[in-house]
């Protein structure tokens, strides 16, 4: 019953941002041609935040817990809803970008406050909290930067995506940032292909790392978990990037091998 009472409560609050998000998607972001203040959609989604997220908090009392279960589920949802009215403000310019950048760093700062809006005092969140926030946020302003960046140089442009999006190599994500480009789907042809090359080069560059790794840990451990968290160590947050080059090496290392070469190393 909480749960769902919870939701129920999220969903009014993603409710009546959503007017201010549908109204994001329909600018005109093409003519835009000066920065200036926070936007009024951001200003509209900030006021509804400022409004409603004291009351329920009021009215949870002193049940912080189930307070703090609210603001952390509508975060995720709310920044994923945010992401993909932001893939729809097309096309746009670099004002219109930097606009935007400036948009979502106000929203950003407001949602790492949700908590404690209107307190006199304010409490820290829980890290939980604030690590969704900030690896959601920074997404969307990776996706801004990326729109920020010259394509006149098809290996340069890719290259700097890749760094920006953290070796993400999915086509479509691509797609609809070259699509905020203005980019003509005809003419995007190349540089998905130049990305598919650039990201099969890291992942290949990756695989060799890895496979040393894998040869010095197969002589300690077949804990596959550890194998995966040693990984996560080196290669940080990126999961989906591990898990597609665990998948490769599954498909092209031997296994027995490495592990019996290990531990005949182990034994000398």
């Amino acid at each position: 019953i909480i749960a769902e009472s919870i939701q129920i409560l999220i969903q009014d609050l993603e409710n009546a941002c959503e007017s201010a998000l549908t109204a994001m998607t329909k600018l005109s972001w093409q003519t835009i041609e000066t920065v200036g203040d926070q936007s009024l959609y951001v200003t509209t989604i900030i006021n509804h935040l400022k409004t409603i997220a004291p009351a329920i908090r009021n009215h949870l009392g002193l049940s912080r817990k189930y307070f703090i279960q609210f603001c952390t589920t509508f975060v995720d949802s709310f920044i994923k809803k945010f992401i993909n009215h932001l893939y729809r403000c097309k096309p746009i310019n670099i004002i219109g970008a930097e606009q935007v950048l400036l948009d979502t760093h106000s929203l950003k700062t407001v949602l790492l406050d949700l908590p404690s809006i209107n307190l006199t005092v304010s409490r820290k969140p829980p890290q939980n909290f604030t690590k969704i926030i900030l690896k959601n946020m920074t997404r969307a302003e990776m996706i801004l930067k990326v729109v920020l960046t010259p394509n006149d140089f098809a290996r340069q442009f890719v290259k700097s995506y890749l760094q920006l999006m953290n070796n993400d190599g999915d086509i479509s994500s691509f797609q609809k940032i070259l699509d905020m480009k203005g980019i003509r789907r005809p003419e995007q042809a190349h540089l998905i292909e130049r990305l598919k090359r650039e990201h099969a080069t890291i992942i290949a560059s990756h695989q060799q790392q890895i496979q040393q790794h894998y040869e010095r840990v197969f002589s300690a451990t077949d804990d596959v978990e550890q194998i995966l968290l040693d990984l996560c160590i080196i290669h940080g947050d990126n999961v989906a990037l591990i898990r597609e080059i665990d998948a490769e090496l599954n498909k092209n290392i031997d296994f027995s091998r490495i592990r019996a070469d290990s531990l005949q190393v182990a034994k000398t």
